[in-house]
């Protein structure tokens, strides 16, 4: 993970600004529209929302409806339920496949639309 860790410490542009996730993206070389967040605050899905992420809210210390209202499409009140909202976001192709890192790489050079779907945060 080395060289990969984003943080708003970096820039001093801390949530429910959008930076941290961009800078996240940009680091792993992925556009935004195939990352998913999983944020437990209202500001975190704030955050995750305006950078473009599909986002989960995890309701373990906010109230499931104060991150809906912030914006996340889906609310897990367990981590265990995790693995199933991500098999329902997560792109069905493997992103070690060289054809899909090509395919990520044309989309991306013809500036295929940001808006939410596909790698964890």
């Amino acid at each position: 993970m080395k060289g990969r860790i984003s943080s708003s410490q970096e820039d001093g542009k801390h949530k429910p600004l959008p930076d941290v996730y961009l800078r996240a993206c940009a680091l792993a070389g992925m556009p935004p529209d195939r990352g998913v967040a999983v944020e437990d605050t209202p500001f975190g899905v704030e955050s995750a929302c305006a950078a473009g992420l599909t986002v989960v809210g995890y309701a373990a210390d906010s109230e499931a409806d104060q991150l809906v209202r912030a914006g996340t499409q889906e609310v897990l009140t367990r981590m265990s339920d995790l693995p199933r909202l991500l098999r329902l976001f997560l792109p069905r192709r493997s992103l070690r496949d060289e054809a899909a890192k090509a395919q990520l790489a044309a989309e991306a050079d013809a500036g295929t639309p940001v808006g939410p779907r596909h790698g964890l945060f």
